[in-house]
């Protein structure tokens, strides 16, 4: 059989199992007018809603999937339509009304579904469908699945809240808006509240679990609120007040004050609280600006403080890279020191501390013994081998235990086809050479040494 018809077989199985789960046709759009939705009467009370919104979100998705495009077909048509949510009686007497919360965006506007809440009336360009619609039907519309049966209203002078579906206010509309909150276990049960940007939260009855008076971190620099949820750290929230940044629990308890710049994550579960050199703007590289930084561990206890240093970043697991006066050294998290204050360079490689000072390298292990001692001019690390220069001269260690491998004697290296030549004053030659499987030394008496070997399986 042609590969090509069988191509063209799976690719047309596949469209149709994708397509097939989209509301709407590809081939024939969505209509643009919203239905009139009248639900059973429920004890006396009758819900109707003018669909604009979910109307609206089915056109969007429409051209996204068949007219991909940069700008997202949101900002062309939008902004998005508030639903009307109307309540009756047995009788047909309208006993109250409410618009759902305008949705957000700008563009060129979509009028054939939007002008009327623009304008504020209700009277569409065209005359809506209407429809003896079901419970079922509920799921239709956005805000009764994303507030577990419950729908979002937009009261006077903006303010948002929520009501069932007897119309009855569940939450005051006392908020400038109201959204799902996703945490890490991707559980949707609870709700971001934001009045006057700053963000509070409410539990899955809407019971008020904190009160709007948070920013996030990155709110508090841009002047936004920004996303709760990007503030994650080990199941809390970094969030920040006007006196500072520190740690909540989703319910609002206070786990680390608000009396830093900045908090954030460390090794094995610690919390760094940092303090940044109010001299500095605030949108420096962030290590630049960090002074002292408070150790937390998983209980909220402190483990260690840095401080009175002119620089402090964390450098890895438990510990940290601090500088003096243009001097660098390194404190573990308990603040205690691992290397002194004195080293003009510090860096890390092959699992340890390559230090310079007073113009001479040395490594250092993570726990502060010396490895290769301060005297030599250069150090290269190439695999499993150290090149080092002192008085002018190349010598080699290996990388692995840092063992001599030979004195400093070679007057100058150069690479040549997988391997580091190295030649004396006589124009002698040994090398280092570096193989997929193993790498060694050939003296220049063709004595061969293995630095390293590929282990057997």
């Amino acid at each position: 059989m042609n590969r090509y018809f069988i191509i063209i077989v799976l690719f047309s199985l596949c469209s149709t199992q994708v397509f097939s789960q989209f509301p709407f046709s590809l081939k024939d759009p969505p209509k643009e007018t919203p239905d009139t939705l009248y639900f059973p009467v429920d004890d006396g009370i009758q819900l109707v809603v003018i669909n604009r919104y979910d109307t609206w979100k089915k056109v969007v998705d429409y051209h996204e999937m068949t007219q991909p495009r940069a700008l997202s077909w949101s900002d062309v048509l939008g902004p998005a339509p508030s639903n009307t949510y109307i309540f009756r009686n047995e009788a047909g007497k309208i006993i109250k009304m409410y618009n759902s919360q305008r949705g957000y965006g700008a563009g060129l506007g979509f009028s054939k579904a939007v002008t009327d809440s623009v304008s504020g009336n209700f009277q569409l360009l065209k005359a809506p469908a209407f429809v003896n619609a079901s419970e079922i039907v509920l799921y239709s519309i956005e805000d009764y699945r994303l507030f577990n049966e419950h729908l979002r209203f937009q009261g006077d002078s903006g303010f948002v809240g929520i009501i069932d579906l007897r119309g009855e206010i569940v939450v005051p509309p006392i908020y400038h808006g109201i959204r799902p909150y996703q945490d890490r276990d991707h559980k949707n049960d609870k709700y971001i509240v934001d009045l006057n940007n700053k963000y509070g939260m409410l539990d899955s009855n809407f019971n008020v679990l904190f009160d709007p008076i948070y920013s996030t971190r990155s709110g508090r620099e841009y002047s936004n609120l920004g996303y709760p949820e990007h503030d994650w750290i080990y199941r809390y929230l970094a969030a920040c007040k006007e006196k500072g940044c520190g740690l909540i629990s989703v319910e609002g308890e206070v786990m680390i004050p608000f009396k830093y710049d900045h908090v954030m994550a460390g090794h094995d579960t610690t919390f760094l609280a940092y303090k940044f050199d109010e001299s500095l703007k605030r949108d420096d590289h962030f290590w630049i600006s960090a002074t002292s930084c408070v150790v937390y561990d998983k209980n909220f206890d402190v483990l260690g403080e840095i401080k009175g240093y002119d620089r402090v970043q964390y450098y890895g697991v438990k510990c940290f890279l601090v500088s003096k006066k243009d001097k660098l050294g390194v404190l573990d998290h308990f603040g205690e020191s691992i290397l002194a204050v004195e080293y003009d360079d510090i860096g890390r490689e092959n699992g340890a501390y390559v230090v310079s000072k007073d113009g001479m390298m040395g490594i250092i292990s993570l726990e502060g013994d010396v490895l290769l001692p301060l005297q030599f001019e250069s150090l290269d690390i190439y695999g499993s081998a150290i090149f080092v220069t002192k008085n002018g001269l190349v010598g080699v260690y290996s990388s692995k235990d840092y063992s001599l491998i030979t004195e400093p004697q070679f007057q100058r290296r150069h690479w040549d086809m997988g391997k580091y030549i190295l030649t004396d004053q006589d124009g002698r030659q040994a090398y280092v050479q570096f193989d997929p499987d193993k790498s060694f030394y050939v003296s220049r008496d063709g004595e061969k040494q293995v630095l390293w070997e590929k282990e057997e399986k």
